[in-house]
């Protein structure tokens, strides 16, 4: 008698342990999948038992991914002499598994908004804005347990030479480089490229997937990622200049002839130009009247003045009205010169503007 075997149907089962998946859909890593396929037949139309195959388990491998990206729409504005200025990234954890990242910098290699770089910043560090309230208040120099899906925020922070100058431009780049996590507190341990090792279930293995970033500091599936970003330097460009005048003396008063004798009236003239791209502010200055008097008593201070002018040229020095009350004068014989508005407080020298001033004193 011939047996007639129908072929019913095969299910497989899949078990999955309880870490399936991220925010971005991806399994997350280590994760163990078993698998097992149960066979139903029949014979001669009698159901036979089910039939189980042995199990498959393997665990899902680490995809190791990032992305570097600058958070400035345009060129981070800065002055000589400015403290703390930062630059600002995130860091995105685009890969199946919590991870560290190790963070560096480098300097000069490219600007996202056109320039060159032509000036170094001093005191270049790397904070990390560990507790995520967009504020340079932390500590953390790298990226502590970052799980995926999740982005942190990474600043490079600078001081500016005080000899830097209009139109300078500094770059920087920030590479983040993929490390082990799990050890809270502790910068992970550098990973184990293994994409051309042969496919291990039992364990799981380091799969580079990161896109090639900016810079020499970065290549595709290394487990970096990079990108940089730029300060612009503002600053006040002064020039400074000094001059004397004689107003009157006791024997020919105002005359062409007046010199330079006892009893003369002279005035320093005071010439300040800002020719550069940010205004000056808090603008004072001082003249020893005694610095180059053979004798220390020399001149006898008598008057002070300064005002502004809203277009460069040379200072009217024989001005008697219509400025602020110049300065004053103290013990030793130096004055003190402050550009003050005695209405405003303030009165900076703005961009291609100049403040003039005159000192006077008479010679004894």
């Amino acid at each position: 008698m011939k047996k007639i075997l129908s072929v019913v149907m095969i299910m497989i089962v899949v078990t999955v342990s309880t870490m399936a998946k991220d925010a971005n859909a991806y399994t997350r890593a280590s994760t163990e999948i078993t698998n097992k396929g149960t066979l139903s037949f029949s014979v001669g139309g009698q159901s036979q038992n089910d039939q189980n195959s042995s199990e498959d388990v393997f665990k899902v491998d680490r995809k190791v991914d990032l992305v570097v990206a600058h958070s400035d729409g345009s060129y981070v504005i800065v002055n000589p002499n400015n403290t703390n200025k930062i630059l600002t990234f995130t860091v995105r954890n685009d890969g199946n598994d919590v991870q560290d990242y190790n963070l560096t910098f480098l300097k000069g290699e490219g600007d996202p908004w056109g320039g060159s770089h032509t000036k170094d910043m001093d005191n270049v560090r790397i904070i990390v804005d560990e507790n995520n309230d967009s504020i340079f208040n932390d500590t953390a120099t790298f990226i502590d347990e970052l799980k995926p899906d999740e982005n942190m925020t990474v600043y490079i922070v600078v001081d500016v030479p005080g000899d830097a100058v209009s139109t300078d431009i500094g770059q920087y780049t920030l590479i983040a480089e993929t490390r082990t996590g799990g050890d809270t507190g502790n910068k992970g341990l550098v990973l184990t490229k293994q994409n051309d090792a042969a496919d291990d279930p039992a364990t799981v293995q380091n799969v580079f997937a990161d896109a090639d970033g900016v810079g020499t500091g970065d290549g595709s599936q290394d487990a970096k990622h990079a990108d940089w970003d730029a300060f612009k330097v503002e600053a006040a460009i002064i020039s400074f200049q000094k001059w004397s005048i004689v107003i009157k003396d006791p024997v020919n008063s105002t005359g062409a002839g007046r010199k330079r004798i006892p009893g003369a009236v002279i005035r320093y003239c005071f010439d300040i130009n800002n020719s550069g791209d940010k205004n000056a502010t808090d603008v004072s200055w001082t003249d020893d009247l005694n610095e180059t008097a053979t004798k220390h008593d020399a001149l006898d201070y008598n008057d002070s003045m300064t005002w502004h002018q809203s277009t460069q040229g040379t200072c009217d020095c024989t001005k008697n009205s219509g400025g602020y009350a110049g300065g004053s004068i103290d013990a030793s014989g130096v004055v003190t010169m402050v550009m003050e508005d005695e209405h405003t407080l303030t009165s900076p020298i703005e961009v291609n503007q100049q403040a003039c001033g005159w000192i006077e004193a008479t010679i004894k």
